[in-house]
């Protein structure tokens, strides 16, 4: 009797476990849903944020120089806002540089980052969080460079519209289609 219901509540439980995998949903989501929930935004406008290293200044660039070639790719999609309202979405473009003490030039590496509130409904909580990672990867660029800012700022420039080209993508169906659209 012990021996038959081991067998029975095996069975149940052998059951439930079938039962609770087809009523599960799936965890995988897909690229596109992965890139909604990294870049949507509503098109809201975008904060900037910018820090460099100390070297990437003994190299000749300066915070307002990497600024001016990010603001001005997001103005020409008019994605931009001086606000200092925390609630608004931020890039962050961090630049490092490490100098070769041998020869002019060295290494660099360009980040970009997207930070946005995320909300968690069960505490009611809104936080900024970074959604994305782009270090070296698809917007972020890693290299070498022979002692010319200006080809860090061209790189700056090719990671901007990598980024904005996605941005857009995902926010597309709420982007007006001129800046004098409704």
């Amino acid at each position: 009797m012990e021996h038959r219901c081991l067998r029975l509540v095996g069975g149940v439980l052998v059951a439930l476990s079938v039962l609770l995998a087809i009523a599960a949903p799936s965890q995988a989501i897909t690229n596109e849903e992965f890139m909604r929930f990294t870049y949507w935004t509503g098109c809201s406008p975008l904060r900037l944020g910018v820090v460099i290293s100390e070297d990437a200044v003994t190299a000749g660039l300066t915070e307002e120089s990497v600024a001016t070639a990010v603001r001005s790719r997001l103005r020409s999609a008019w994605l931009y806002t001086d606000t200092n309202d925390l609630e608004v979405p931020m890039l962050m473009v961090h630049v490092s540089v490490v100098n070769s003490r041998r020869r002019p030039g060295g290494a660099f590496s360009i980040e970009m980052a997207l930070y946005k509130h995320l909300y968690d409904p069960l505490t009611g909580l809104s936080i900024p969080a970074r959604t994305n990672d782009m270090v070296g990867g698809l917007y972020g660029k890693t290299g070498m460079y022979s002692g010319n800012a200006a080809f860090i700022l061209s790189v700056i420039a090719q990671a901007m519209d990598g980024f904005l080209d996605a941005y857009l993508r995902v926010n597309e169906p709420a982007c007006p289609r001129s800046p004098i659209d409704p």
